[in-house]
């Protein structure tokens, strides 16, 4: 079967000129008999004792689209691959059919992901979720590979894959999400690569070797999963004949090109780049591996290859979200973890559409939780009426929280009846209670009060210092004003603002103004107090063109 993305190149050559890059474009050698692309490649690397074979295959194609494109050599994280390829998984088949009643048996709690340590799958599957469903990947230096498994046993969440009966999605996360693997300056990399196209095969079309060498004509590299009993002794490997001793392996690697300038077609071979270091027994390989015609035709079990890298690097916006966090929505506290990137699985593939975001932990309930990443702008909902709610729906409590770097989101949710509460996450722990606000709240609840404000983007903690209120203005206006001081402190500078608290006759919502002859402290916020958390007020910035969040603390 084949999988393939279509993409629509509106100016052809000229956009393919404009993506290049300024680096030399090595020159390789392609024949109607033979195609060496081995200048084009990057590095011979070493997996290790892991089987992450199919994240160094994968790596190893996108280095080399960059290398071909002329952005030189690049060192890209298998590691990442590897972690986020388990941890973004959703439990499905590769025919598209869904799982789902599989999850459902386990409960909200049940795993639906994999543990980010563990490795195998398929490389030509994770060269499709690069051009398909977004994976891209850092530099290494952003996340350096771990040799062995065992390393990560300093982590007091890891469990090996022989413990893995009876564990919960929670312990899942407790791993996977740990800033210790995945810390803040990963998520927010400023660069990350990707696949633009590319194309996916499997069954019999991975043991063509005519389709294998038209691509390499090409000047594409085959990203190759086989499985089978090699002899790899030999300085051409070959499937192993009935009686000869060879161990059975899955493995991938990545064909680099193919030689039948022989007149003896059992000569013929192609040539890969392995993940187990240098090979030497190879005559003349380099470094390479030759593997021989009968080895493909009876062993390829699905490629694909990359046919244009993304050349315009950026940050990974919807990255940057996940992480677990402590959640304060009007007073009930609890745990929220975002492991998923809701829309990374197409419906063709989950068999339904993924609005997964992640797990909630509250009130002695666990619920899953679905929603959408639209720019820092973070929807989500819970359902105390379905708490293992299925990946394709949106029931319940709706969040609308705006995220910042910083590394929290604040808001509001509605309920079930239409009223909305304010409410705040962070990924840094609960910022503690304030002094509690006079009761029942009303704008005069507000006046004479000082406040500590956390509004993303701007450095240091801010101070709101407010008056008395005009009693008699409320009878006029829809909202009484209570004008104050703002000053933010970063390091020895500190800046002032006139700050304006607009507070209607319900008192539990506000409108925050602050004005300055500094532009960048001119904000107007929407902010409300939680019921339940004394002195706390959150919500977000509505002026501007980027929503950021605010919490306030009262002192």
């Amino acid at each position: 079967m084949r999988c393939s993305a279509i993409y629509l190149l509106i100016c052809g050559a000229a956009w393919f000129a404009a993506c290049k890059g300024d680096r030399p474009i090595p020159e390789i050698e392609i024949g109607d008999n033979r195609v060496d692309l081995r200048l084009q490649q990057t590095a011979i690397k070493n997996q290790g004792s892991r089987n992450t074979c199919i994240s160094f295959a994968t790596i190893a194609a996108l280095e080399a689209a960059y290398l071909r494109m002329g952005y030189g050599h690049k060192d890209l994280s298998e590691e990442f691959l590897n972690y986020m390829g388990k941890n973004l998984w959703l439990h499905h088949n590769s025919s598209g059919r869904s799982l789902w009643s599989e999850i459902e048996r386990k409960g909200a709690d049940g795993p639906e992901n994999q543990m980010a340590a563990f490795a195998g799958g398929g490389s030509a599957g994770l060269v499709r979720q690069m051009y398909l469903n977004g994976m891209k990947v850092p530099y290494e230096t952003e996340m350096p590979y771990v040799f062995r498994e065992s390393d990560f046993e300093s982590n007091a969440h890891y469990f090996p894959y022989s413990d893995i009966e009876g564990k919960k999605q929670r312990n899942y996360s407790d791993f996977n999400l740990d800033t210790a693997n995945i810390p803040h300056h990963l998520l927010h990399a400023a660069e990350f690569h990707g696949a633009f196209s590319g194309q996916f095969y499997e069954g019999s079309e991975a043991r063509d070797t005519d389709l294998i060498e038209s691509i390499l004509r090409r000047r594409l590299e085959v990203v190759w999963d086989f499985a089978g009993r090699p002899v790899t002794a030999d300085s051409i490997w070959r499937p192993a004949q009935e009686g000869e001793a060879a161990a059975y392996i899955a493995h991938a690697m990545l064909i680099v090109g193919f030689d039948k300038t022989d007149r003896d077609p059992k000569k013929h071979y192609f040539i890969v780049k392995n993940s187990w270091g240098r090979n030497e027994r190879a005559r003349s390989g380099q470094g390479f591996t030759y593997i021989s015609y009968d080895m493909i035709r009876e062993m390829g079990t699905a490629m694909a290859y990359i046919e244009l890298p993304i050349t315009n690097l950026q940050p990974w916006p919807e990255l940057q979200v996940l992480g677990r966090y402590s959640i304060n929505f009007d007073g009930h506290k609890g745990q929220l973890d975002i492991y998923h990137i809701p829309g990374y699985w197409k419906e063709t593939e989950l068999g339904m559409r993924d609005h997964r975001l992640g797990s909630l932990y509250v009130n002695g309930g666990i619920y899953r939780v679905n929603g959408s990443i639209n720019g820092n702008k973070v929807t989500f909902y819970f359902d105390t009426a379905d708490p293992n709610m299925q990946w394709d729906k949106l029931s319940g409590r709706k969040f609308e929280y705006y995220y910042h770097t910083d590394g929290f989101m604040a808001g509001f949710h509605t309920n079930t009846a239409g009223i909305q509460y304010a409410g705040y996450a962070r990924k840094m722990g609960f910022w503690g209670d304030g002094a509690s606000s006079p009761k029942p709240l009303a704008p005069s609840s507000y006046a004479q009060s000082a406040w500590e404000v956390h509004l993303g983007g701007w450095k240091g903690v801010g101070t709101l210092e407010l008056r008395g209120i005009n009693p008699n203005e409320g009878e006029t206006l829809p909202f009484y004003e209570i004008e104050g001081d703002y000053s933010q402190r970063d390091g020895a500078l500190t800046t002032f603002a006139d700050a304006s608290l607009q507070v209607p006759q319900a008192g539990d919502r506000a409108m925050l103004v602050l004005s300055s002859s500094v532009v960048t402290m001119n904000a107007s916020l929407d902010v409300g107090h939680l019921t339940y958390s004394p002195g706390v007020m959150a919500g977000y910035e509505v002026s501007g063109d980027v929503r950021r969040p605010v919490v306030m603390i009262r002192k």
